[in-house]
């Protein structure tokens, strides 16, 4: 005969809670979340989830191309991270964010080791091309320029020229959307000796 005591009550109870606990923390979590807090109000994309090889070997270069690209028509490159663009018919210097290649045409500091070639590659690359262009936090540095990540294909060529050791890496915050990309394929290329890497 099953006798109904305190002791059995507070069991039943305390195995309903786990339940009723358990079944709230399923509901919390929404379908899709990347279990992260996000910093802005932009929705998470499907490139928002490739992380790279942080050991440099395999590091991913090309990814879901992000949609709400500006399509813009290459003009002209001015050295290996500024670009000229037209965009509907208007004309925009670009800087490729992320990316810092030696100068060619600096007013002060003249041409640095490996700029020509920097230069070249981003000519051979870009020029008279169509690209899309993707912003980050900020549209437009200092000095008016529009900041970039330029997508050629389903390529971002700002990570092309980290990795094939044109550009080293270069920061600015807020602009940091792709930063440990970047560090994974500089790392890379500096391992493989790309480049100017191979030079020094």
């Amino acid at each position: 005969m099953f006798v109904f005591t305190k002791n059995t009550a507070l069991i039943i109870l305390a195995a309903v809670l786990t339940l009723l606990a358990g079944c709230i923390s399923v509901q919390t979590v929404r379908p899709g979340s990347s279990g992260y807090v996000q910093q802005s109000n932009e929705q998470p994309t499907n490139y928002d989830t490739i992380k790279p090889d942080q050991d440099g070997p395999g590091v991913q270069t090309s990814a879901v191309v992000p949609e709400g690209l500006k399509s813009a028509i290459v003009s002209r490159v001015i050295d290996g991270d500024t670009i000229v663009v037209v965009i509907n018919n208007t004309t925009e210097k670009v800087r490729l964010i992320g990316v810092d290649t030696p100068e060619t045409v600096h007013p002060t500091i003249g041409g640095e080791f490996y700029g020509q070639q920097a230069s070249d590659y981003t000519k051979s690359k870009l020029s008279n091309q169509s690209v899309g262009l993707e912003l980050d936090v900020e549209e437009r540095d200092r000095y008016g320029r529009m900041l970039a990540y330029v997508w050629l294909g389903d390529q971002m060529f700002n990570e092309v020229l980290l990795r094939e050791g044109y550009a080293q890496l270069a920061t600015f915050p807020p602009n940091v959307k792709y930063v440990e990309r970047f560090t994974a394929v500089q790392k890379e290329a500096r391992q493989q000796q790309r480049g100017f890497w191979g030079e020094h």
